[in-house]
């Protein structure tokens, strides 16, 4: 009988009630949406994304394809060098700060499983990046439409794919701080971790090229390669 409640407490954990599921997941919303950080994250996208819309299009004259081109690959790099160190740090800090201030053992001592509570902080903070990223393309899609130069499908691509490259860092970062306790060292571990994917492999990757002589086909594989 005991191995049996041992059991049946253990598959309860995997269990997730709708029910208890999205008010944990509004709560997550709010509490992402309050967060000063993530503000600071959400205003600084949106305003480095229209200035580099804005830069892009100085100067182009009629050449909008080539204003746009610049525009986009501006988007990229700053989506590649951004967007991860939002979803990682956010997600080290969504478990770690609240462990450290006794809330994440309040919560949990009520009636809900850990798969929900988790579940819920995962899909609370999506929402909100999923929102940055929006305001920041949407913005800067929009003063390239003033001026013709917006290509509408090309920029829902780019918005999509930096919204699962945020979803990505986030789990990873979710994943930090359920191995790391305390948030100083969340964070810490969680912009290194940063370093390594955004800056440490970029930089491998040319110095491969470099000293190996790839042509563009392994190049690609490393590129897709990279976390």
């Amino acid at each position: 009988m005991s191995a049996l409640g041992d059991m049946t407490g253990g598959m309860r954990e995997w269990i997730v009630d709708p029910r208890t599921l999205w008010p944990l997941v509004r709560k997550e919303l709010r509490d992402s949406l309050r967060n000063k950080w993530f503000v600071l994250y959400t205003i600084a996208f949106g305003a480095l994304a229209v200035g580099l819309a804005y830069l892009s299009q100085l100067g182009t004259g009629y050449a909008g394809l080539a204003g746009f081109g610049k525009t986009a690959a501006s988007l990229i790099n700053l989506t590649l060098l951004v967007v991860p160190l939002m979803g990682i740090t956010m997600g080290a800090l969504s478990l770690s700060a609240e462990r450290d201030r006794g809330l994440l053992a309040y919560v949990l001592a009520q009636p809900v499983t850990r798969t929900e509570v988790f579940l819920a902080k995962f899909i609370g903070q999506s929402i909100a990046f999923t929102g940055t990223i929006a305001i920041g393309f949407g913005i800067s899609a929009m003063l390239l439409a003033r001026q013709g130069t917006a290509d509408g499908a090309l920029f829902l691509r780019l918005a999509g794919l930096s919204v699962l490259l945020a979803l990505s860092m986030l789990a990873i970062g979710m994943l930090i701080a359920t191995l790391v306790r305390r948030p100083g060292a969340a964070i810490g571990t969680a912009v290194f971790a940063w370093l390594c994917v955004t800056l440490f492999g970029d930089l491998g990757i040319m110095g491969a090229s470099a000293m190996l002589r790839l042509d563009v086909q392994p190049m690609l594989m490393l590129a897709l390669a990279n976390p």
